[in-house]
């Protein structure tokens, strides 16, 4: 049964099953302002049915989506210059958010070819969400990367929090973190960590998890295993590490061959 039936998107829902269909056949689904809105409207009315148990995205005709509109032309910022940003964060970016965080199964049914914006689509309903936490109240990188970062509806940035203790004991759990300026507490519930520790030696949040070197380092075997075989160590934090960039940068492939033979090797 129709439930909407929107300019470009359409949302039938049959049983426990809610389908969401971008509607612009004639453009091969290509997105414009107007089918990110309508998207957008379909994905709330399917994520507040209490009867809707899961939900299928697709597209109509042969393609899933041909990516962004060329031919709808561009929106223009205050300078004069085309403002992709702005639809970026208004509109594409709490799309792809909402596909990450609906309580409810999201499957890509992808139908034909999925391109730019298409493919992000696609991707969200497939990638895992990540979940960037950083001390500084600003991220600092290339421009262009920190915009990617903030656009990807995958990544939810908490600037300006601590990661406090990593929970678990056998397995993680979940970490907690602090917002350094309010003093706000929040536990969050992740399966992995990937740790950025600078240069001094932060081995204090995992003091309790792993084994330690008479110096304070992290001990590791001649792979960067460490006492856990599950979590490996690179870098100045590893016990007896010499402080130089080239020998951390050596230790992080080294590291990051040794995860890719342990993934290959479990279950």
């Amino acid at each position: 049964m129709t439930v909407l039936d929107l300019e470009t998107v359409k949302l039938d829902i049959d049983g426990a099953v809610a389908r969401v269909t971008l509607n612009r056949p004639e453009a091969l689904n290509a997105w414009t302002r107007q089918l990110g809105e309508d998207m957008l409207s379909a994905l709330d009315r399917a994520a507040e049915d209490a009867a809707v148990r899961a939900i299928v995205l697709t597209g109509e005709g042969r393609a899933f989506s041909s990516g962004a509109d060329l031919k709808a032309g561009s929106e223009f910022g205050a300078n004069g210059s085309p403002d992709v940003l702005t639809r970026l964060r208004t509109t594409y970016n709490p799309l792809l958010l909402m596909v990450r965080t609906v309580t409810k199964p999201v499957i890509a049914a992808v139908n034909g070819p999925a391109v730019g914006i298409g493919c992000s689509l696609a991707l969200a309903a497939t990638g895992s969400p990540v979940t960037l936490v950083h001390r500084s109240p600003h991220l600092t990188a290339r421009r262009d990367l920190v915009e990617r970062v903030r656009t990807d509806g995958r990544i939810t940035e908490m600037a300006g929090w601590n990661l406090d203790k990593l929970v678990g004991s056998d397995r993680l759990q979940g970490i907690d973190v602090s917002d350094s300026s309010t003093g706000e507490h929040r536990r969050l519930d992740v399966r992995g960590v990937v740790l950025k520790l600078g240069r001094a030696q932060r081995v204090d949040l995992v003091r309790e998890q792993l084994k330690l070197g008479v110096r304070g380092g992290i001990a590791v075997d001649a792979e960067l295993r460490t006492s856990d075989p599950r979590t490996f160590a690179a870098g100045d934090v590893v016990e007896g590490a010499y402080e130089r960039i080239a020998t951390a940068v050596g230790q992080g492939s080294l590291a990051a061959r040794t995860i890719v033979t342990y993934l290959k090797s479990s279950p």
